[in-house]
């Protein structure tokens, strides 16, 4: 269901604040999931959820800009990887000396 695109946008508000991760992974999955509720799972606890954030399409430049800054390689590059990626943010990661871009 939360993988869904044909899932109502409310239930996907609903969903996001589930208690498992593997809900909220999901919700992030999805490609209908809207901007702002991408940015509301990208501060959550779970970097699998943060990480699933970083990789779907609708999440905003600003979410792609907070999410850059963690201290998560796997995070990093899925920022790097997504489409709506600000080249600005590259440079915050750049001078980091443990950061190894991977093009997947």
């Amino acid at each position: 269901m939360q993988k869904n695109p044909e899932t109502d946008i409310k239930m996907l508000e609903v969903l996001a604040d589930n208690e498992s991760p593997w809900v909220r992974i999901n919700v992030a999955e999805n490609p209908n999931c809207p901007p702002y509720i991408l940015d509301y799972l990208s501060h959550d606890q779970f970097g699998a959820v943060q990480s699933s954030v970083a990789r779907n399409k609708n999440a905003s430049k600003e979410t792609l800009a907070y999410l850059v800054t963690l201290d998560n390689i796997t995070i990093q590059n899925a920022v790097l990887n997504n489409p709506n990626y600000d080249p600005e943010c590259v440079y915050e990661i750049s001078h980091d000396d443990e950061f190894i871009y991977q093009f997947q």
